[in-house]
């Protein structure tokens, strides 16, 4: 956190399974002392806790094996969870805000326009849709690496996906937030050192 009165800045993580997310996520927030939140703020618990549902432990090893939702569950879920959103925004991270901490969210409200299925989604118009009630970040940072590099990683996606889910990020539609893709294929302590200079940088 900074002193002297500056904001802090509302930073989304995202990219495919195996671009280092979640590593870049953990160092960015170490070295920021910011708050990190896993795909939403987390005002509310998971949807499935609420029907007796256990959340399941450990990485999803088939992130696109789950069936999807019928319509009306569908529906359902995504008016929950932007409600986590809208609510999330005001009590969790406007808050942290302007006491000058950064947030930091990893995946972020368009990754289920982006990967859908993950999500146990028909499509992807529906999370477009409500986007419009979502705070945009103030900085959408794409870790991008090579499709085969990703999948290296992770092999729970093909090549093609990660491509096309690389492409669909690049037309997500943006309102206010600052689109910047950083490249995570040089060692991590420089990558780790890019990401927070752009965080810095746009504090301007």
């Amino acid at each position: 956190m900074r002193s002297g009165g500056a904001r802090g800045r509302y930073i989304w993580i995202v990219g495919p399974d195996g671009c280092g997310k979640s590593s870049l996520a953990d160092g960015m927030a170490h070295q920021l002392q910011a708050l990190h939140r896993y795909w939403r703020p987390t005002v509310l618990p998971l949807a499935r806790t609420l029907v007796g549902r256990q959340q399941p432990d450990g990485t999803n090893a088939r992130p696109h094996a789950v069936t999807a939702n019928s319509a009306w569950r569908e529906q359902a879920r995504l008016l929950y969870y932007v409600t986590d959103y809208v609510l999330g925004y005001w009590i969790v991270v406007r808050p942290a805000l302007l006491r000058g901490q950064d947030v930091i969210i990893e995946r972020g409200w368009h990754d289920m326009i982006v990967d859908w299925r993950r999500y146990a989604l028909r499509s992807s118009e529906g999370a477009a849709r409500l986007a419009r009630l979502v705070r945009e970040p103030d900085l959408l940072m794409i870790v991008a690496v090579p499709p085969d590099v990703a999948h290296g990683r992770k092999p729970e996606l093909a090549h093609e996906e990660i491509a096309r889910q690389y492409r669909a990020w690049d037309k997500v539609p943006l309102r206010r937030a600052q689109r910047v893709h950083l490249d995570n294929t040089p060692e991590f302590p420089s990558v780790l050192s890019r990401a927070v200079d752009i965080v810095q940088a746009g504090r301007a």
